[in-house]
């Protein structure tokens, strides 16, 4: 049987938008997470982060956060969780200087690779060193964010028996901007 086309990320995330609406009134994306579905067809879903900056009617910042897990069709558009942080706890999340807050957006004007060719991309930078040649390298998850100023897919890739790689590309044209390897320890 022929795999299904992929949807591109750009639709499924315009979808999840739709959806986020009725929760926020103006989403903003600021995560993408993509996920391979436990589905006969081997799909994937992307768990898509929105969030809208506010004020209370006392002028305190407020921010309104919600997830949408969408699969390869329009309907599939889901919200699965929505709440607001209040300004106290906004305050506080705010003193974590590592994470900025909101998280800034993700623009995908300039998105280029999708994630089947990343996950593609990934599996050709990993070490098999020490692995049976049969095994397959697996990437267990993808992650766009931003690295370095710009739009990148995060990724790990298992080699069963060898270690883990975490890599990250450009997601405008591919490129390796960081790849770490962590052996595993046999014994």
């Amino acid at each position: 049987m022929k795999p299904a086309q992929e949807v591109p990320l750009r639709d499924r995330i315009q979808w999840a938008e739709r959806a986020a609406r009725r929760v926020i009134r103006v989403p903003s994306l600021y995560s993408v997470v993509i996920e391979r579905a436990a589905t006969h067809d081997g799909g994937e879903t992307a768990q898509c982060g929105f969030q809208h900056e506010r004020r209370s009617w006392l002028g305190r910042a407020l921010l309104d956060v919600c997830q949408v897990r969408v699969a390869e069709r329009p309907e599939s558009a889901a919200v699965t969780s929505h709440g607001t942080f209040r300004a106290d706890q906004y305050r506080q999340m705010a003193a974590v200087k590592e994470f900025p807050l909101p998280p800034r957006p993700l623009d995908l004007s300039e998105l280029a690779v999708e994630p089947a060719d990343a996950r593609a991309r990934m599996r050709r930078h990993v070490r098999l060193d020490g692995s049976a040649s049969e095994v397959e390298p697996q990437c267990l998850g993808l992650i766009l964010t931003i690295c370095d100023g710009r739009l990148a897919w995060q990724g790990t890739v298992d080699v069963p028996e060898v270690g883990i790689h975490t890599v990250i590309l450009a997601a405008t044209t591919g490129h390796v901007l960081f790849l770490k390897f962590d052996q595993y320890h046999q014994g």
